[in-house]
């Protein structure tokens, strides 16, 4: 203790402290913000007393540049206001932006606002029940200084809890039970009891964290306590990331201030300690990388956690390493120049605090560090019976690695855990450093590459798939393309992927060949059957060709057909066949007709009775190739064997 009476030299304050003097009285003349705020009394989060010159509700100064644009606005509607004065309703058109302004016109049109106010945390907004001769409306009353206050509703209740809804996020709110219903205890603590609820709009579950009146004043330090709350809400509200614990309301009642938080139910880091002893490096680089990367967000937003340890890290999933961030109590903004608390939890003090240094950001990444110690090894990074003892032992900071435990586990990582638990704030890394550093990178990419691959693989299968089917029309020799050059550039180690698609590649190639035989089976069927059908179509054909020949020949022996006319069967010389010259015929194409067909060996014999005959077959013929149906061809035929009727008659 002796050596550390003399390190006060750093203090801005200090002008006054001997050197000589032991840290007792250090502490007794280092006067600390904590101890400076003013008593309070319940609730502390109310209205204030309006002065003289307070008595105004709206700002009407420089009304003319208060017009937030389409893009500013969080809400905008007609809505009614009851006057301050005359106690009567009228319609105004409101406005609120983004950065919590809340203006309202006398019409929509209106570029120069009435009136505007800046809702902060000192307003109350309060949703009160008003009961009319027919039914209840819902009324939003802001309240601005006690006894000063205006109520905005509309006539449609849903309207009303919108503009509250948008109006809760920059101030403090009033009506517990319109908003959300408690259902079971989920924890008690010293100072505040946690409740699971359900919110009344969306019937979503939410975590009520409730301070009570009577805990409050049986409190001894009461401004610590309302300093604690006030720390955690102004954190929560600026600070917004995936990694910190969600405040959504603040809402005072008359017995108990609460504070509506997300959900979180998995247990925290203490509880997953217990149960699995020791954590695997994989999974403790994804946790790890999850809280420095919550931790940095704070850090740029100039703010300090503090209060850092096993308890104090949620699990939002075990099974993904999900975690949260919760109970910033003793956050506060960074101070570069002071130390202006010195508390904290034994076994995760940063060193530096010991010497009355100022805690910076990379105070924080010290308590992880000790963290992380005990997830990857199971054993406490700072030992002793009491926690005078660990206090002790934990200002000393002599942080080993010697046990057997740390045998198994890899260089990378215990290099990590040396530049977090670094004794001087100098050689400690920093949140970022954290993010950027070799191990961090090695188990979180790979699984955010296995995913990928995953993804990348599910898309290359169908797309090879697809080019197989058809890769024997766009290559020469039907060969099958490299399919993995295409999505080589989405991995880092190239004959990695190739290695662990190899045997997939083999399967593929293989179908492509079955598919392509499949392909040459099929076609070579649908030739045998186009062949069969051909050969019957022509079959058919000539049997009935050979039909109307009989039939002709026998009308001609009868005297049909022309009166001395000698009928001869035609033979082709060079087929020596009965076979017809004018190709096949369709199925389909068929048509029953009764005109005998006459073929001629010398054109110049015929009487004209065959000639009109000859000129009427190939318009016949087309007549049976048209895919028309059999009644417009029979009507047809009628018609042409009746002109050749009148043209044989005329002649």
């Amino acid at each position: 203790m002796k050596g550390e009476a003399t390190q006060p030299k750093t203090q801005t304050q200090g002008s006054a402290i001997k050197n000589d003097k032991p840290l007792k009285q250090v502490k007794q003349q280092s006067p600390l913000k904590h101890q400076v705020e003013p008593e309070v009394v319940w609730p502390f989060f109310a209205p204030q007393p309006a002065l003289v010159n307070q008595m105004r509700f709206w700002d009407r100064k420089n009304c003319k540049n208060v017009y937030p644009s389409k893009e500013d606005l969080r809400f905008q509607a007609i809505m009614l206001r009851v006057g301050k004065k005359k106690k009567s309703t009228k319609g105004y058109f409101f406005k609120l932006s983004k950065d919590g302004t809340l203006s309202y016109y006398k019409k929509e049109s209106d570029k120069v606002a009435k009136g505007y106010l800046q809702i902060t945390m000192d307003y109350v907004a309060h949703l009160l029940e008003q009961k009319t001769k027919k039914d209840s409306l819902l009324v939003v009353q802001i309240e601005k200084y006690q006894g000063l206050s205006i109520s905005i509703f509309d006539g449609k209740t849903q309207l009303t809890l919108e503009f509250f809804n948008h109006l809760k996020d920059y101030c403090i709110v009033s009506g517990m039970d319109k908003l959300y219903t408690q259902m079971e205890l989920l924890g008690k603590g010293s100072f505040a009891s946690v409740y699971k609820v359900k919110n009344l709009s969306n019937e979503q579950m939410y975590a009520a964290k409730t301070y009570f009146k009577e805990t409050f004043e049986q409190s001894q330090h009461r401004s610590k306590f309302v300093l604690m709350i006030k720390n955690e809400i102004m954190v929560l509200r600026k600070v917004i990331h995936p990694g910190i614990i969600r405040l959504y309301d603040v809402i005072q009642e008359k017995e108990k201030l609460i504070l509506i938080m997300e959900l979180v139910s998995d247990g925290d880091l203490y509880s997953l300690i217990k149960e699995k002893k020791r954590i695997p490096e994989k999974p403790a680089a994804v946790m790890l990388k999850g809280v420095c990367e919550a931790l940095h967000e704070m850090h740029i937003n100039e703010f300090v956690h503090r209060d850092l340890k096993l308890e104090n890290i949620m699990m939002k999933s075990r099974d993904q390493y999900i975690i949260k961030l919760v109970d910033f109590g003793f956050a506060e903004p960074i101070n570069h120049k002071e130390l202006v608390s010195k508390a904290g939890t034994p076994g995760y003090i940063p060193p530096e605090i010991f010497k009355l240094f100022p805690y910076t950001d990379k105070g924080d990444v010290f308590s992880v560090g000790v963290i992380f110690y005990s997830l990857i090894s199971g054993i406490s990074c700072f030992k002793g019976k009491n926690y005078q003892a660990v206090l002790e032992d934990n200002r000393k900071c002599e942080i080993s690695f010697q046990k057997s435990v740390w045998d198994n586990i890899s260089s990378e990582c215990k290099h990590l855990l040396k530049k977090m638990l670094a004794r001087k704030p100098a050689d400690r890394y920093t949140c970022a450093d954290v993010l950027k550093n070799e191990w961090i990178l090695m188990h979180t990419s790979h699984e955010y590459e296995q995913q990928a691959d995953s993804e990348l693989e599910r898309r290359n299968s169908y797309q090879t798939m697809k080019k197989s089917h058809y890769s024997h029309y766009n290559s020469v020799d039907g060969s099958q393309p490299d399919f993995n050059n295409d999505f080589s550039y989405h991995t880092n180690d190239l004959k990695s992927f190739y290695h662990r698609n190899s045997q997939k590649t083999v399967k593929t190639q293989r179908s492509i060949q079955s598919i392509k035989s499949n392909n040459d089976k099929m076609k070579q069927s649908m030739r045998n059957k186009s062949a069969h059908a051909k050969q019957q179509q022509f079959t058919n054909f000539k049997s009935q060709t050979l039909k109307h020949k009989n039939k002709s020949a026998i009308h001609s022996n009868t005297g049909e057909g022309g009166g001395d006319q000698k009928s001869v069967r035609w033979v082709d010389k060079k087929n020596k066949s009965d076979e017809p010259s004018f190709g096949d015929k369709k199925e389909n194409d068929s048509v029953k007709t009764t005109i005998s067909l006459k073929i001629f060996e010398d054109f110049e014999a015929i009487n004209q009775t065959n000639v009109a005959f000859l000129k009427m077959s190939p318009i016949l013929f087309n007549l049976q190739k048209k895919p028309d149906s059999d009644a417009k061809i029979n009507e047809a035929i009628k018609k042409k064997k009746q002109q050749a009727t009148h043209l044989m008659r005329v002649k």
